[in-house]
C-alpha cells in the first residue's frame, strides 16, 4: 500500500506540530516554576524587612512589657520565611539567625509547637534547645458538624 506524498506532509507535519506543543508546554512549566519561586523569595524579603522594621519598633519602646505582640508578629514572621524557603540553604541560616533574636521571647513565653509546621518546630528546639513547649497537655478535639469522624 502506497501513500501518497501529501500524507507523508501531513503526518510530518502533524509529528512537527506534537513536539512544537510538548516543547511549548515544557518552556510554559519552567517559567511558571521560575516565577513562581521568584514571588517566593520576594516575599521572604518583604517579610524580613517587616521583621527588622518590628525589631526596631521594639528596640525603641519606652515601655519593655509593651512588646508582647511585635515579638509575636516577629515569630510568625520568622515561621513564614521558613516555610517560603525550605530547602534553601541561605534563608536557613537567615531563620536560624532571627530565631537566635528572639530566644529571650521565646524562652520567656514558650512556644506552642503545635501550632507551627513540624520543621520549624524542630527548627526552634534546635536553635533554642532551653525552648519549652507551651501547648496545653490535654486539648480536646473539636470536631466540625463537617468532618467524616
Amino acid at each position: 500500500m502506497s501513500h501518497s506524498p501529501s500524507e507523508f506532509w501531513i503526518a510530518f507535519g502533524t509529528a512537527i506540530l506534537a513536539a512544537a506543543t510538548i516543547w511549548l508546554a515544557w518552556i510554559t512549566a519552567r517559567t511558571a516554576n521560575s516565577t513562581q519561586k521568584n514571588d517566593k523569595e520576594v516575599k521572604a524579603i518583604e517579610l524580613f524587612i517587616t521583621f527588622n522594621e518590628l525589631q526596631h519598633t521594639i528596640a525603641n519602646e519606652p515601655e519593655p512589657h509593651s512588646d508582647f505582640w511585635p515579638n509575636n508578629s516577629m515569630l510568625a514572621i520568622t515561621e513564614g520565611i521558613h516555610k517560603l524557603t525550605i530547602g534553601d540553604e541561605c534563608w536557613n541560616r537567615t531563620v536560624i539567625w532571627m530565631l537566635e533574636h528572639q530566644k529571650l521571647f521565646l524562652e520567656v513565653h514558650g512556644a506552642d509547637f503545635g501550632t507551627f509546621v513540624p520543621s520549624f518546630s524542630t527548627l526552634m528546639a534546635a536553635v533554642i534547645p532551653s525552648l519549652r513547649d507551651s501547648r496545653p497537655r490535654h486539648v480536646p478535639v473539636v470536631r466540625s458538624a463537617n468532618s467524616d469522624a
